[in-house]
């Protein structure tokens, strides 16, 4: 009985030791990880934590109070926590999996003053969001397939996307990031091929704000809105149109939730979609539905 409770008592000092040690190495790994970051970033001047968690089983890296420094503004950006999932995935040179979560990320006004007056305008104070992002990228075939991008602001509304494409070649940009410009991008586009995308939006009041405002005519956003709907219900006599036509205006009338989906028959390039001039042509082309 004594050897089996010895035995298990150093068993649990080498696995404690085992985790510290961990613990460590994971710190040091991500403090130097800040540090190259603000050295490639000018635009960041410091990163900073006050605690670092990390589970085994999930396995996750959780980092609590983060504190980002921009150069162009000294009040950093606060965030509650920042979550890396699916850490060992990372170990893995075939597949480069992302999967991160902030939570709490509090942007002041002094960052962005031009929102904050527009906000205003719509009853908002504050500028407080929810973020999280499951993407990966495989070299061959230039394959994105971005399973989740969901962005929240609290006390506004929620939007979640997921895309998958091909014969995207980020290597071009990786060589010199500071370097990439709107034009590079768009250049790299037309070759790049859509298979699916879809959009879901929750609203928590952002929309109903909006569509409520006045127009110069007098009549309310939405109100304009649903009077051009109608407008092209009248015109178009093709069912999958109208059904895409009707489900938006239902969403104007009583914003609470939309979802979005792209399923076309056939992957579409971008060049493809630049050169569809016609709306109903576009939703035959992506295979796009929408539901409330």
């Amino acid at each position: 009985m004594k050897k089996a409770l010895w035995a298990a008592g150093v068993l649990l000092i080498l696995v404690a030791a085992a985790y510290f040690g961990l613990m460590w190495t994971v710190s040091r790994t991500v403090a130097a990880q800040m540090e190259q970051l603000v050295e490639k970033n000018p635009a960041v001047r410091e990163i900073s934590y006050d605690t670092l968690r990390m589970d085994l089983l999930d396995p996750s890296i959780h980092l609590n109070q983060v504190r980002v420094t921009l150069s162009k503004s000294p009040k950093p950006v606060s965030i509650d926590r920042i979550t890396l999932f699916d850490i060992w995935g990372y170990a893995k040179p075939e597949n480069k999996p992302f999967h991160v979560a902030l939570s709490g990320v509090a942007i002041g006004r002094e960052l962005i003053p031009e929102v904050y007056e527009a906000m205003a305008t719509l009853g908002y104070q504050e500028l407080v969001l929810d973020a999280e992002c499951f993407a990966g990228y495989q070299t061959e075939g230039g394959r994105v397939d971005i399973q989740q991008l969901k962005v929240g602001a609290r006390g506004m509304g929620e939007v979640e996307i997921r895309l998958q494409m091909a014969n995207v070649d980020i290597g071009k940009f990786q060589k010199d990031p500071k370097a990439i410009s709107l034009l590079q991008i768009l250049l790299a586009l037309p070759a790049a091929t859509v298979s699916s995308a879809g959009l879901n939006y929750t609203d928590e009041s952002l929309a109903r704000r909006l569509l409520s405002m006045k127009a110069d005519e007098g009549d309310t956003f939405g109100d304009l809105a649903i009077s051009r709907i109608d407008q092209l219900l009248d015109k178009e006599k093709r069912e999958v149109a109208r059904g895409v036509f009707t489900s938006v205006r239902d969403f104007l009338k009583s914003p609470e939730q939309i979802a979005i989906d792209i399923q076309p028959q056939v992957p579409v390039s971008f060049l493809q979609l630049a050169m569809t001039r016609n709306l109903p042509d576009f939703i035959g082309l992506v295979g796009l539905t929408v539901r409330r």
